[in-house]
């Protein structure tokens, strides 16, 4: 528990220094500029859906400890599924009032996806899966009405980070953990280098993709892979609280 207070000292330290060394960051128009028809990238997000349905039907027999792991859970593929209708209303008009759509499901789904590697690891505090969630929405409305993303940004990125010193620093509660979240990460940044790649993946494929549709591909394969693994886990030590030392079905 004393490297998830640490942890949490340390995002309230690097938001307050982002905040006070960093200028306003503005959303530039031509991120909006996708290489290719509007469609694919549209279509794409179906991949979403079909992974965030998979995921909420595999949780049906997959093991928890208790209740919050199974909530953060439940929340993260619902945040999957979010994030499919989101990107298809953005995609479908792509501007900043759309982006919100998109947005809003995307920080549901990485929050969660934080609130569950906590819990694997610590018991108690049942209020952090809302509040995390809390936390990545009002970053959200923030950039709307200020027009400045620091803190959406430091809502997408600090968690990938915060997940990563979780893993490496403290034990899990079930096997197969690390081969599940390399995975994901691995898939994650493959992802952001299609996204930075757009125009020249179109380019080099000919018009066959894009890099922003071959994005939405890749990055669906995470939830699946936390799904999966959800499923298919077993245990490697109890939780320290007696109480709780059966599996929630």
């Amino acid at each position: 528990m004393r490297h998830a207070r640490r942890l949490l000292g340390l995002g309230v330290f690097t938001l307050i220094l982002l905040f006070v060394i960093a200028p306003p960051i503005v959303q530039p128009q031509d991120y909006h500029a996708f290489a290719g028809p509007r469609m694919p990238n549209v279509v794409s997000n179906a991949a979403f859906a079909i992974v965030g349905v998979a995921g909420l039907l595999l949780m049906r027999g997959a093991r928890f400890v208790n209740r919050q792991e199974r909530w953060d859970a439940v929340a993260f593929f619902v945040g999957t599924v979010l994030i499919s209708i989101g990107s298809t209303i953005y995609h479908l008009h792509p501007n900043d009032g759309t982006l919100v759509w998109d947005r809003a499901g995307i920080v549901v789904a990485f929050m969660s996806f934080l609130a569950m590697i906590l819990h694997e690891r610590y018991d108690g505090a049942p209020w952090l899966l809302v509040a995390l969630i809390a936390l990545g929405v009002f970053s959200v409305y923030w950039w709307r009405v200020s027009g400045d993303l620091r803190l959406y940004g430091w809502v997408q990125f600090f968690p990938m980070l915060a997940g990563v010193v979780i893993v490496l620093l403290d034990e899990p509660r079930h096997s197969g953990e690390i081969t599940a979240l390399s995975i994901v990460l691995v898939v994650y940044v493959l992802a952001k280098i299609f996204e930075l790649l757009d125009r020249s993946t179109y380019d080099l494929t000919g018009g066959l993709v894009s890099g922003h549709t071959l994005k939405h591909y890749l990055a669906a394969i995470g939830p699946l892979t936390v799904g999966v693994w959800c499923r298919l886990r077993g245990p490697l030590r109890a939780t320290q609280d007696p109480c709780e030392l059966r599996y929630s079905r």
